[in-house]
């Protein structure tokens, strides 16, 4: 296990992965170190060659005033064979080592393994690692394939969906494409679906942060639909290597009847295709297939575009304070019921 400190170096690694996630990417890491975390990129070699085996960027942060200090690896380790069970051993008896050095009082991972890598799993749990309680990026997710283009993506559409697109274009809503300068009219329709939908924002000056970062090379695109010069709906899609994502969506509370964000949607998967990427990662999907989901609509609505719904394992935890750590997790539950009394 070693440190890397150089951009270059990290991106030449990441290159050698089948899958380089977002999250796990340099911007990702200096964008979250500029917001109150410290950063520290891990990477091991395979035996005898220069190539790597894995990396992680992993995040640390003391929860408020606490004494509690948590390592965060969104997203990772990443492996560059996700299902050999002894290079899982190997990294994360060190990570567990490095954090124990540090001070730690656990370490959360989240890679980006399906729900069916029980093999993985189960080296986990010999390991001392539990499934975690408390997931802070969606379990699952949703994802399109954008390798054959834009005729693909379109055939791969249901028929209302691709309706809806048309139905917003014969309705006067026209799409572009803009950047930093568009910022606070995005945020604008973004604070009208937090309140319809029940979340919070992070300030504008964190959202500036991460487009000035992706967006100064090309990384990343601010999707306006419009009428008449009034914005209806938007998408920020960001590209990492040969994937885009779609992190933040908005709608204004008029217009919706007109499908303008069925139009913004189509211009994101044409501006990932225009990038150069493979595929297209819709970020977050449902727990269960049934309109009891609180995720429900927002599947609806990804399925139309032909998206598919990938289970994975999600979050685990290991515990290196276990009487700290079970204090926070009381903590944790008791937070989480109040939220869902509201």
């Amino acid at each position: 296990m070693r440190a890397v400190l150089e951009r270059q170096d990290w991106e030449r690694l990441e290159r050698r992965l089948p899958a380089p996630h977002l999250l796990q990417g340099w911007d990702w890491g200096e964008l979250k170190r500029g917001w109150g975390w410290t950063l520290t990129r891990l990477a091991w070699d395979r035996p005898g060659s220069a190539e790597p085996a894995a990396l992680a960027q992993v995040l640390v942060r003391r929860l408020g005033r606490s004494p509690l200090r948590m390592a965060y690896l969104p997203k990772g380790p990443q492996l560059a064979e996700p299902d050999d069970v002894e290079t899982w051993a190997r990294v994360l008896c060190q990570l567990e080592r490095w954090a124990r050095g540090s001070g730690l009082t656990w370490i959360k991972i989240d890679p980006d393994l399906p729900v069916d890598a029980e093999p993985v799993a189960a080296a986990w749990r010999a390991l001392g690692w539990q499934p975690s309680e408390e997931q802070i990026q969606f379990r699952n997710t949703m994802r399109s394939s954008l390798r054959g283009g834009e005729s693909a993506v379109l055939a791969g559409m249901k028929a209302k969906t691709r309706y809806n697109i048309r139905l917003a274009e014969r309705r006067g809503i026209t799409v572009r494409r803009g950047g930093a300068e568009d910022l606070s009219t995005f945020l604008d329709l973004y604070r009208q679906t937090g309140r319809r939908a029940g979340f919070g924002l992070r300030s504008a000056d964190y959202y500036r942060d991460l487009l000035d970062r992706y967006g100064s090379g090309d990384a990343a695109c601010v999707i306006l639909a419009e009428r008449e010069g009034q914005a209806l709906a938007g998408v920020v899609p960001l590209r990492h290597h040969r994937r885009a994502w779609y992190l933040y969506g908005a709608s204004a509370d008029a217009g919706r009847e007109d499908m303008p964000a069925y139009l913004a949607q189509w211009e994101s998967l044409r501006w990932a295709i225009e990038q150069g990427c493979e595929d297209y990662d819709w970020w977050g999907g449902p727990e269960r297939l049934d309109a009891s989901d609180p995720l429900w609509g927002i599947y609806r609505f990804k399925a139309g575009f032909g998206a598919e719904l990938q289970h994975q394992l999600g979050a685990w935890d290991l515990p290196l304070a276990p009487l700290r750590f079970a204090a926070y997790r009381r903590l944790a539950a008791w937070r989480r019921a109040r939220l869902q009394a509201r």
